[in-house]
């Protein structure tokens, strides 16, 4: 389940298989301790490494997910919510960081698309003769007595 969001990048990612198991392999270097706060920060610690390396457009939004996450185990641990609710909460902001990836991979796609399709013009318009130079212009007609 923490790895949700690895969901949302692996539609459109093809390192996907590398990042989930780094991440799996992070996560694993973290003992479960009464103080939930302790095993969020051991969490991030480990995990940040791992999105910067692997996924680094994903950061900024990574590192959003991760301070919701450790107000929650903050929260939980001062007594302000309950378990349940830090649960809740920390599948929420797993939900916003898995759409804003989704989202950042859309656009990222699009921009993508948008560049081959400028550098196809480019390509055309560099092969293309200028009118009048290729026999087919109204300059060639008019040269061929038409």
């Amino acid at each position: 389940m923490r790895y949700l969001p690895v969901l949302a990048v692996c539609v459109l990612a093809a390192s996907c298989a590398s990042l989930e198991s780094d991440l799996k392999t992070a996560d694993a270097k973290c003992p479960q301790v009464s103080a939930m706060a302790a095993f969020v920060a051991c969490l991030n610690q480990n995990e940040e490494p791992v999105w910067r390396h692997d996924a680094p457009e994903a950061m900024a939004d990574y590192q959003t997910f991760a301070a919701a996450r450790m107000a929650l185990a903050e929260d939980l641990d001062s007594g302000k919510i309950t378990p349940a609710q830090f649960r809740d909460g920390a599948a929420a902001a797993r939900t916003r960081f898995s759409a804003l990836m989704a989202e950042s991979a859309k656009s990222q796609q699009n921009r993508a698309q948008a560049q081959r399709a400028e550098d196809d013009m480019q390509q055309m318009m560099q092969h293309t003769p200028p009118a009048g130079m290729d026999g087919m212009g109204m300059g060639g007609m008019n040269s061929m007595g038409m």
